[in-house]
């Protein structure tokens, strides 16, 4: 495959749920527009620093694993094997992530069942709930069994429709002179906050987790040195263009004093701009990021317990 398909697998690792419900409940709620795009951008910055050394090991280690092969080359088999595990589960736990936030989605456009199992610190869990994320997960992990072509197509397909849904909107509403009513009232301050910037700084670098997703699937591409090096920065930076955007598209609909009352604010800027039309589009974006997620940690995952395996870290058998 070609180093193309980097791209694709990072963008759709770094941008998921979060980034449509996380510019109310945290960005413009909270820290401010310009201080969260700010922070973002310097997030952006140093998770390129960390990118680079990535990128200068991948020179010496040309091994699937990324951070578990590093680790255990450099250090040993002891600290390997506490590496390997802890970037395995944590890839591992962001499949179900991104599949029950579907269940966030279907809630928010009115469908969630009638069937309630149990409550969870007083929120019902319907039967439908279930259903819908186990489905998900299936799904995609048949396709991710009939081999790496067919997962990378549906991850390039997936990255695609949700870039174009966020850069339709932007464009759309940023021409619009009406939009610029909502979105200067964001600006009551005359100087920036720097608690928002720092704010942001401190707690948004899990934003970009899967930038090193790329480092996985080194073995099954055709590696480029400048080339891979090149997309994988240009993924960190296309992540953090995709956030503000979204941003900006939920301060052009809602007003600052409006925004803590929403139950979804990117959603209302955008059906009361677009109407039906804009949720349809949104839910397009929304799904393909979850699915784009899913896909693309369930190929980094099984990269992972395949290094685990040729290490002798888990039996063989567990992988075939």
């Amino acid at each position: 495959m070609k180093n193309t398909s980097v791209l694709f697998l990072c963008v759709g690792c770094i941008i998921g749920w979060g980034a449509f419900i996380l510019p109310q409940d945290l960005f413009l709620s909270k820290a401010g527009l310009l201080e969260s795009i700010i922070g973002l951008g310097l997030v952006g910055v140093a998770i390129c620093i960390i990118a680079a050394q990535y990128t200068y090991l991948l020179q010496r280690y040309k091994r699937s694993g990324g951070e578990f092969y590093f680790t255990l080359k450099v250090l040993g088999r002891t600290h390997g094997f506490i590496c390997g595990w802890f970037i395995s589960l944590a890839y591992l736990c962001i499949i179900p992530l991104n599949a029950t936030a579907l269940n966030v989605m279907s809630h928010s456009f009115g469908f969630s069942g009638d069937i309630v199992l149990y409550h969870i610190n007083g929120n019902a869990i319907y039967l439908l709930d279930i259903v819908i994320s186990m489905s998900s997960i299936v799904c995609i992990g048949i396709l991710n069994i009939l081999g790496i072509r067919a997962a990378f197509l549906l991850q390039k397909i997936f990255t695609l429709l949700l870039c174009g849904s966020v850069v339709l909107f932007f464009v759309i509403m940023g021409i619009d002179s009406a939009s610029y009513e909502n979105f200067l009232s964001y600006f009551y301050q005359k100087e920036i906050s720097l608690y928002g910037v720092m704010a942001v700084f401190a707690l948004a670098p899990w934003a970009y987790l899967g930038f090193d997703c790329g480092v996985q699937i080194i073995q099954a591409i055709a590696y480029r040195k400048g080339i891979f090096n090149f997309f994988i920065y240009l993924s960190i930076w296309i992540g953090f263009a995709l956030y503000a955007m979204l941003i900006c598209i939920t301060a052009f609909g809602v007003a600052r004093d409006e925004i803590i009352n929403l139950g979804w604010a990117t959603h209302a800027s955008i059906e009361g701009y677009f109407s039906i039309f804009g949720s349809i589009v949104l839910c397009i974006g929304v799904l393909s990021a979850l699915f784009s997620g899913i896909n693309g940690f369930f190929i980094t995952t099984s990269k992972i317990f395949e290094r685990l395996s040729i290490t002798c870290f888990i039996p063989a058998t567990l992988i075939k």
